[in-house]
């Protein structure tokens, strides 16, 4: 590439991306659109319209009103030409968020046979099959929608016996004994399973004594698992700042005689508040954590010295400072959002120390806030080495398992941190969590070289997984731990540094292989079939290969950033794909993410130029003995 034109390109990226930054120093980014979070949003503010208990007047009547209209117009005009709705207007259809808007438009039957077409026919029991096989016995999802298409019609007048009665009433067990129950939902659905558990336990009609007694328990805890549900609910109303997942809990109690409640009052108020001009709904209200330390990580050497200080001032703003409600996770971990409602999570805690621990000196706040999120990151991991996502693991779902970009990112950061500590009992410590979780990394990589990201991928790739992604998030991770060892900053560790460059060299070789074989005819990444490469993932598989550090004059590097560039018309045009994932695998898009990972490809490519290199320096090198 050109020098002045890759000047260009840089410079309008970094350009794109500081506009997007706030006053404030920090990136909200925005969120695509969402059917899925707009019916069942819909849902629920028609079901407390018509709560005779809610006692509205007429000017809160009035613009409940309005945004259901507004809403129903903006499915009408993003409904796919097969009669479905996917989970993004770029999306295709698929069953849960088709199944959700249907119940929105109530007596329009226009999206009846794309849900049969899906299902395979008719009926109830086929609608239920298929739920099955999107989540299994994970009912953190699939019990909601059904409760809902039960409480729209759509499961016929015999409905309610489909629908799981999900055991209410550990909403009054203490979140400690949790790990001990195998809960059929994940412990952050707690309001979905107690307020669905309750719509559900309205419509029992089931008899025997045995069943009659546990009826009569169940109702006799209904006030303590509502006061627990709303001690859950954060300031802003929002479970998890998530539309779905308030709007789930607010319809159910809606419909079963509390439309009264605080929670539902606070619940309504977040959708009316978090509802766009458009009409629609995102699946959250935003990723600031995650978009700020990313993208702030990417333009600290193109910031000045106060804006950096201000993020970083931030990020520890943002720092969990006491134990969770819903996961009862400890102090110390960072959320996705520094909206009230987030969760402490490894990638999130990650991005953030590794941003924290960018400025080389450091003061006493900024010590406590990195100490105290390396204590939560490091409890966190399982015993397999891995690192799940917010609990450690319970049982057999997603987000208490371990997961491998996760791992990477949470050891790239507790060895960043370790370079510069010297107490003997941390550093042993932190020695194994790292030996263990490379052990894990070993384990999860595939026969190909990949590794399969949990809250990524491509809709179009096989199982909709993306391997690029993954490969290309462990890889970047990977090398810039080896910068770290090679640096020769670990503190009397020099074996142990020799062991992990010679693990991390056994990991790489493969994965960048697989990079670089996944690519595509025009050096862009992402699905094999034609016109299915997106920016995220062109970027982020070359950000990977450029920190291999390989000859200056790989041909195919040089090939992908030119790619790269018109892919996004110079840095000044980025367009994003659904490649993010949310809870329950709806799929999402973030308009900042084309624009940082450029900016990080960019940055690795701009690296690699001037610190490796050439191929015929490295011949002679190898002649005159200097390399081995």
């Amino acid at each position: 590439m050109i020098a002045e034109t890759f000047k260009t390109f840089q410079s309008n990226t970094i350009s794109v991306l500081q506009k997007a930054r706030n006053a404030d120093g920090f990136w909200t980014g925005k969120l695509s659109d969402s059917a899925l979070a707009t019916g069942v949003a819909i849902c629920a503010l028609r079901q407390y319209l018509h709560a005779p208990e809610s006692n509205l007047t007429l000017d809160k009547r009035q613009e409940i009103e309005e945004a259901v209209n507004s809403a129903i117009m903006w499915l009408r005009k993003t409904r796919n030409p097969d009669g479905g709705w996917g989970d993004t207007p770029q999306s295709p259809s698929n069953l849960a968020a088709t199944l959700l808007c249907r119940c929105a438009f109530s007596e329009d039957t226009s999206s009846d046979q794309w849900i049969q077409t899906r299902c395979g026919g008719q009926g109830t029991e086929v609608i239920l099959s298929a739920l099955r096989g999107i989540y299994g016995q994970d009912m953190t999802f699939s019990t909601p929608i059904l409760a809902t298409c039960a409480l729209h019609g759509l499961l016929g007048k015999d409905g309610w016996q489909f629908v799981a009665q999900l055991p209410l009433e550990l909403g009054a067990v203490p979140g400690i004994f949790f790990q001990w129950v195998k809960l059929p939902v994940v412990s952050y659905a707690l309001p979905a399973l107690v307020t669905i558990g309750l719509l559900r336990l309205e419509h029992d009609t089931e008899t025997g004594v045995f069943h009659t007694i546990r009826k009569i328990l169940r109702t006799l805890l209904i006030p303590v698992a509502l006061r627990r549900v709303r001690k859950m609910q954060p300031e802003s109303g929002g479970f998890l700042e998530a539309i779905p997942l308030t709007a789930f809990a607010v319809m159910s109690l809606s419909a079963c005689g509390w439309g009264s409640h605080i929670i539902v009052k606070n619940g309504i108020n977040f959708i009316l508040r978090t509802q766009r001009e458009c009409g629609t709904w995102p699946i959250d209200v935003n990723l600031s954590v995650w978009l700020s330390a990313h993208a702030a990580a990417a333009m600290f050497e193109h910031s000045s010295a106060l804006e950096n200080s201000q993020t970083a001032e931030w990020l520890m703003t943002n720092q969990q400072t006491k134990p969770h409600p819903f996961t009862a996770a400890a102090a110390g971990g960072w959320g996705w959002t520094h909206k009230s409602g987030a969760v402490p999570d490894a990638d999130d805690t990650s991005a953030a120390l590794l941003y924290l621990m960018q400025e080389k000196e450091h003061d006493s706040n900024r010590d406590t806030a990195i100490k105290h999120g390396l204590t939560w990151l490091v409890s966190l991991q399982n015993t397999d080495g891995g690192f799940p996502t917010f609990c450690k693991g319970r049982g057999e779902l997603p987000f208490d398992a371990s997961c491998p970009d996760i791992t990477a990112h949470a050891l790239q950061a507790i060895l960043s941190v370790l370079t510069q500590q010297h107490q003997p009992k941390l550093l042993k410590r932190l020695t194994a969590a790292i030996s263990s979780g490379l052990a894990y990394l070993e384990s999860a990589q595939h026969g190909d070289g990949s590794w399969i990201p949990l809250w990524f991928g491509n809709q179009h790739g096989h199982r909709q997984q993306s391997p690029i992604i993954g490969t290309a998030f462990v890889l970047s991770r990977l090398a810039k731990m080896t910068q770290l060892c090679d640096r020769g900053l670990l503190p009397e560790q020099d074996d142990v540094a020799a062991c992990w460059q010679k693990t991390i060299s056994m990991l790489c070789a493969p994965a960048d292989k697989f990079l670089r074989q996944s690519c595509r005819y025009d050096a862009s990444w992402g699905d094999n079939g034609l016109d299915m490469a997106t920016v995220e993932e062109t970027a982020l598989a070359l950000s990977a290969l450029c920190r291999m550090n390989p000859p200056k004059d790989d041909p195919l590097l040089h090939r992908g950033i030119a790619c790269l560039q018109s892919m996004t018309d110079n840095g000044t045009v980025f367009t994003s794909a659904p490649v993010g994932l949310y809870f329950a695998s709806l799929w999402y898009e973030e308009e900042l993410y084309p624009i940082i990972f450029t900016l990080q490809a960019v940055n690795a490519y701009t690296c690699w130029q001037n610190e490796s290199p050439s191929e015929s320096e490295r011949q002679n090198d190898c002649t005159n003995g200097r390399m081995q």
